[in-house]
Formats: C-alpha cells, sequence, structure tokens
C-alpha cells in the first residue's frame, strides 16, 4: 500500500520492514523523515531505545523529524530532542528534531 501510494502522488518514500533494533545499528542512511510505530506494548524503555539510537546513528538530516507514534498513556517528553507531543483518541505522536544551530556567514 505504501508503495503504491508513493507511486500515485510521486512521493519519494521508501518503506522498510526489519527488526528496529538491527535495522537502526547497520543503517547509515540519512532521512529527512523517520515515523516509528513499533507496538504500543513494549514498554516505555523501548520506545526510548529507538528514539537514541536514531540520533546516536545521527540518521535524521539536520533539519529532519522523527515522529513516534505511540499510546497516549506513553509518556517521551523526557527524551532528548523531544519537540512536542499531538494527541489524537487514543493516540499519540511524538515529535523529536535536532536543535537548529545557528550558522556564521
Amino acid at each position: 500500500f505504501i508503495q503504491e501510494t508513493s507511486e500515485q502522488f510521486e512521493f519519494d518514500i521508501q518503506a522498510i520492514k526489519s527488526d528496529v533494533t538491527s535495522f537502526l545499528e547497520r543503517s547509515k542512511t540519512t532521512y529527512d523523515i523517520i515515523f516509528a510505530d513499533p507496538p504500543y506494548d513494549i514498554g516505555t524503555a523501548e520506545f526510548e531505545k529507538i528514539i537514541v539510537l536514531i540520533f546516536k546513528q545521527e540518521l535524521l538530516e539536520p533539519d529532519g523529524i522523527l515522529v513516534v507514534e505511540h499510546s497516549k498513556h506513553t509518556k517521551l517528553n523526557h527524551c532528548e530532542h523531544f519537540s512536542e507531543t499531538r494527541h489524537y483518541g487514543g493516540n499519540a505522536f511524538s515529535f523529536f528534531e535536532l536543535p537548529e544551530t545557528d550558522e556564521e556567514e
């Protein structure tokens, strides 16, 4: 479905189905947007591990964004690079970004 939608709207989307930890540990590609939708019942520590690995491996472009979908009961606002959470019913989306840097001219 993702591939078909990507082609229909001419978006360059790469959907990857893999064990998240092993993928994040070996990936060398950087992304503008990373959308993570792990099972809601994995626990806060596993959500945190995903977030930490993405930033440790420097997988986001400088102006990129990480979006993590989770239950409204899971709190991720204490994690480094957190910017905001948006709630939609029982679901929540937490956003993470690198801090903006001032470029000297």
